[in-house]
């Protein structure tokens, strides 16, 4: 299990330098009070929602199940997720960084995968039906993936590239840590891919979840 940057709030680090730089962050501690302004720091919520393991559910991301590497709805800038009540079976949280993963591919290949479109979920009004794989946001690479989400009407060179991209997030060594009661972890939606491991039948693991938007600077 990888070394996580396990931060108490408490001692006043610069905490979100060292989300910019990691491209995530997990800060422990966290009275259910202090969400809010914690938060405020970085952007405002457009969506929150409670994250609890339930049987015969057909949400993934409320099952038992393992959920594979993904990120989260486009608009999101930032994946938060508060723990509330930890299973004790399962239910580890794993990180991959995206940054990493692009470096082994071409500057035509990443060119390539602007033209791969992932379909998204409904959410806000006026949402698209489709988003691509890979856009930019002036200097940086930024990603939307889901597996699950992926059009089954792809080129061949197409298919090729999310093979790869497949095959070398599968030989990841992930960033892998188990959340604990008021744990908060921040995640930068745009660069980091979150998966959780499956999580032991009839264990609580409750969550709230919030997507949060950064705030545009003119």
């Amino acid at each position: 299990m990888n070394q996580t940057l396990r931060i108490p709030i408490h001692l006043k680090v610069n905490w979100k330098s060292n989300l910019t730089d990691n491209g995530y962050i997990l800060l422990t501690g966290i009275a259910p009070d202090d969400i809010h302004s914690i938060l405020g720091e970085l952007g405002n919520i457009i969506h929150e929602n409670r994250v609890e393991a339930t049987l015969n559910t057909k949400s993934l991301t409320n099952s038992y199940r393992a959920l594979d590497f993904h990120t989260d709805h486009h608009k999101a800038d930032y994946t938060c997720l508060y723990c509330i009540n930890q299973s004790k079976i399962g239910g580890e949280s794993r990180l991959v960084d995206m940054r990493e993963i692009l470096k082994e591919f071409t500057s035509k290949e990443k060119e390539m995968m602007k033209s791969i479109f992932l379909r998204e979920h409904k959410v806000f009004p006026n949402d698209p039906e489709i988003f691509p794989l890979l856009s930019n946001n002036g200097n940086e690479d930024e990603f939307y993936y889901s597996y699950w989400l992926v059009k089954d009407n792809l080129s061949y060179p197409q298919s090729r590239i999310i093979n790869k991209l497949k095959n070398k997030i599968e030989k990841q060594n992930p960033i892998q840590f188990k959340m604990c009661n008021s744990d908060l972890l921040i995640i930068n939606n745009k660069r980091m891919l979150h998966a959780r491991t499956s999580i032991g039948l009839n264990e609580s693991r409750i969550l709230h979840r919030f997507w949060l938007e950064k705030r545009r600077t003119l």
